[in-house]
């Protein structure tokens, strides 16, 4: 889950989501079959939307899907931080402004990524539609990035963006 981090700095992060995630009673303790307890992560997603109302999502490499720019909280970060950090990072663009739209959890934000971790995110989603930079890919994580018509969003969503861009789209 933590590959290129050391043992004890994972292993600090993993016990941290852990208290989150039992504290406000958002993970489900233990996987089904499994000795491990779930994985709990707080996200930040960015609902990116341009001059002409259209929505910028990113083919994502792991899963081939189009998804919201977004990631994960890292110690000492505030959900606003991680959504400006991470529209920096996969788009080269700059907030300068977030609102935020919803927080999600729950069973239906339970996700298997390829590489077999198995998490229940809750993801805090914003909006921006002020942002400076040029578009630019993260070609480790991005294979493309792309401004959506609402009317004409790819079918293939990435699963923990399919009911935050539902929602965007049904509330406009």
């Amino acid at each position: 889950m933590f590959k290129g981090i050391p043992f004890y700095v994972a292993n600090k992060v993993r016990k941290v989501l852990y208290i989150i995630g039992d504290y406000y009673g958002l993970c489900n303790g233990f996987k089904k079959n499994s000795w491990k307890p779930s994985s709990c992560y707080s996200l930040a997603s960015v609902i990116v939307l341009d001059k002409n109302n259209r929505l910028l999502l990113q083919l994502r490499m792991d899963n081939n899907c189009w998804a919201l720019a977004g990631g994960s909280l890292e110690p000492g970060e505030t959900l606003e931080e991680v959504a400006k950090r991470e529209l920096f990072e996969e788009t080269g663009l700059t907030a300068n402004d977030l609102q935020l739209f919803n927080i999600y959890s729950g069973e239906e934000f339970y996700y298997k990524y390829p590489h077999g971790d198995e998490v229940y995110n809750v993801i805090t989603a914003y909006i921006c539609t002020k942002y400076d930079g040029e578009i630019t890919m993260d070609s480790e994580e991005v294979k493309d990035l792309r401004f959506f018509h609402v009317h004409a969003i790819p079918s293939n969503i990435s699963p923990p963006d399919r009911r935050v861009i539902k929602d965007f789209i049904n509330s406009i």
